[in-house]
């Protein structure tokens, strides 16, 4: 496309003007043809320009570089949006097995908050029913904190805008646990024909696993309480697979020591045994440096796992807390711990 400024059209103008000029004096059909072409150029270069054929910039409007940015950047408009219909809201609590897609039953607790702070803590059946507003946020507790059956799941709700919102969580049975431990010699340690042999001063590594039962589920962890004699080993030490050592916490209250004045307790974190996987540990028995474990002096290591759950916080106004291995009042959150004894010799 061609492109005229205005300086150069004045000037293809003023030509054809100055040559009309020299033939002013003569009325002749080249002096009345040059007129023509200068009505032709004065009416058919615009005509020319909106068509797109040429471009005379002093034609179109002029936007600073200023002025375009400020329209690039100018905000886009915000639409308002309408507020919701729905006044209430009939929200459905329902908790479902993890595997068997079947309902859990027991009872769920949920406490609703809003601006205004969080109300009393509420239960319902599972399946059941309850009534909150679009906005608010609903605090539930599958399962209610239940020491047995079902663990409970904890999670936090905004309603939707909706007449009615099923919320629902899957959740676990525990079943049992299977804890094995081979020897330095690669034999597993059976309490009988089969132990660890220590003596002054040794210092063992041996392999563990845990195993939990099919479709069920030990989801959160444990705590496991290590007891030992303190005349027999000067340490037990739990690690990973890797040898890594687990995380140490303090031990359960609820925890009953069983040597007498010779015992000495510690406890590990343990991670969640899922269904038949096998969760792969490994310990360490620091046997004494002065008696030897192995003659007359009970050298035994026992295991107590305590399950984790969640559980409700009374010195907390009642807050969702956990998962851990006993409540406020230093009460179990779980029942039937597991016991495992590693015999040595």
């Amino acid at each position: 496309m061609v492109e005229l400024t205005l300086g150069t059209l004045m000037l293809l103008i003023g030509i054809v003007l100055g040559a009309i000029g020299l033939f002013k004096g003569y009325r002749t059909k080249q002096t009345k043809n040059m007129m023509t072409i200068v009505t032709i150029v004065l009416i058919g270069l615009p005509l020319l320009s909106m068509a797109g054929f040429i471009e005379l910039p002093f034609l179109e409007q002029q936007i600073s570089p200023a002025t375009q940015a400020a329209v690039s950047e100018a905000p886009t408009p915000v639409v308002e949006t309408t507020l919701c219909p729905v006044e209430d809201t009939t929200v459905t609590l329902s908790a479902i097995d993890k595997y068997t897609a079947t309902a859990s039953g027991g009872t769920h607790r949920y406490r609703i908050c809003d601006s205004n702070g969080c109300s009393p803590a509420k239960t319902v059946s599972d399946g059941g029913t309850l009534t909150a507003s679009p906005g608010d946020v609903l605090e539930v507790l599958f399962e209610n904190a239940s020491t047995t059956g079902y663990f409970s799941v904890a999670k936090t709700f905004t309603i939707p805008c909706a007449g009615t919102k099923t919320l629902y969580a899957k959740v676990v049975k525990n079943g049992s646990l299977t804890v094995k431990a081979w020897n330095t010699d690669g034999d597993k340690i059976d309490g009988s024909s089969v132990n660890q042999t220590l003596g002054i001063g040794d210092v063992k590594t041996l392999d563990m696993s845990l195993e939990g039962q099919y479709q069920k589920e030990f989801p959160y962890g444990f705590v496991v309480v290590i007891e030992y004699n303190k005349s027999a080993e000067d340490d037990v030490i739990l690690h990973d697979e890797n040898g890594v050592d687990l995380p140490e916490v303090s031990v359960p209250s609820v925890y009953s020591p069983s040597y007498g004045t010779s015992s000495t307790t510690k406890a590990y974190e343990v991670p969640a045994v899922i269904s038949t996987d096998v969760v792969e540990l490994r310990i360490t028995l620091d046997a004494s440096d002065t008696n030897n474990p192995g003659s007359g002096t009970d050298g035994d290591v026992k295991l107590t796992f305590y399950p984790k759950n969640y559980f409700i916080n009374e010195d907390k106004g009642g807050a969702i807390d956990g998962p851990a291995a006993e409540d406020e009042d230093n009460v179990a959150t779980r029942t039937g711990a597991i016991v495992y004894t590693l015999h040595t010799q």
